[in-house]
């Protein structure tokens, strides 16, 4: 289960945070240590409803096929998504948390690669309201705008949700044996992931993921599609 994290092992969680580019880069790299084979952009779903007890996942590519948008890595949800061109609801891909509709499937291709104790670092930001599992722990401040409280745990922890009374994952989650790497900003609608070659190819193969390849250089602002204009 989760456990508090020592100092020692604070001091070796911290190896990859300073691989990163500059937070201000505002790119992959930002996110991701650039030590990693390859790299992936997993899209969060979002949900058609049809009634309040009754919803459907749609993908990214399902909403901008039907907005008359152009489905592709670099796409940003405000750039494919034309509400007027849409004949029933759609709630917006979850912010700043992993859902479960890509945590599970996520879980079980990590589990499958080797070492399954993994750190995980929740943004202070949150607070304090942690559900009772949860330990106290150190924090790290990765010096780029973003400190987290950093706990340690099976990577069965990663749909675990974290804090009372909501579905709050750990934003950032990284292998002990230094084979991936997930970031998922609390800014950001999509999940990162750096890992070996085969990893990323186990992801692109999923039929339960929509993922796309990423580079370190891609960027991930909402102005980074450059493909799609975006609706008046």
């Amino acid at each position: 289960m989760l456990s508090s994290i020592s100092q020692s092992e604070l001091d070796d969680a911290g190896w990859a945070f300073d691989q990163r580019a500059p937070f201000k880069a505002s790119n992959v790299a930002s996110l991701i240590p650039q030590i990693f084979e390859s790299y992936a952009r997993i899209f969060h779903p979002a949900t058609q409803v049809w009634r309040a007890d009754q919803v459907h996942d749609k993908t990214w590519a399902d909403i901008a096929r039907i907005c008359g948008r152009r489905a592709h890595g670099l796409m940003q949800w405000k750039s494919i998504y034309d509400p007027g061109k849409l004949l029933f609801t759609v709630n917006q891909p979850i912010e700043g948390t992993i859902p479960y509709q890509v945590s599970q499937p996520l879980r079980r291709l990590l589990t499958s690669t080797g070492d399954e104790r993994c750190y995980l670092a929740t943004w202070v930001g949150y607070g304090t309201d942690y559900r009772s599992y949860v330990p106290p722990t150190l924090r790290i401040d990765t010096g780029a705008q973003r400190e987290y409280d950093l706990f340690v745990g099976p990577v069965t922890m990663l749909d675990i949700p974290f804090l009372q009374y909501s579905l709050q994952t750990a934003n950032v989650i990284w292998a002990h044996d230094r084979t991936w790497w997930i970031t998922n900003d609390i800014d950001l609608d999509t999940t990162y992931i750096g890992g070996s070659k085969k990893l990323v190819e186990g992801l692109l193969a999923s039929d339960d993921l929509e993922v796309w390849p990423a580079e370190l250089e891609d960027e991930i602002w909402e102005g980074s599609d450059k493909v799609n204009v975006l609706p008046e």
